[in-house]
């Protein structure tokens, strides 16, 4: 998977809001998180800065998601919304 792809998120997945400036420990002192209640296709955005976790656009904002959760689009057409024009959005 590469920036900009969109990816798969099941339901039940724990999102963690994104903070450049914290460190390894974010997950001790984290108060801005969400659990998924359906799946969501959302953008990837790269890897995080903490290990086994990539950043996700959710709701304009940028998350923190354990790798493994997830899915790549596999239809490599239509995959990297940085491709896509704006005609193909409406």
């Amino acid at each position: 998977m590469n920036p900009g792809d969109l990816v798969h998120v099941p339901e039940d997945v724990l999102m963690v809001e994104y903070d450049r400036y914290a460190s390894e420990q974010i997950f001790k002192y984290v108060d801005s998180y969400i659990i998924t209640e359906k799946p969501e296709l959302l953008v990837l955005v790269g890897p995080a800065h903490v290990m086994g976790y990539s950043k996700v656009v959710h709701a304009g904002r940028v998350w923190l998601v354990l790798t493994g959760s997830l899915f790549a689009i596999v239809d490599e057409e239509e995959r990297n919304v940085s491709r896509i024009g704006a005609s193909n959005l409406v």
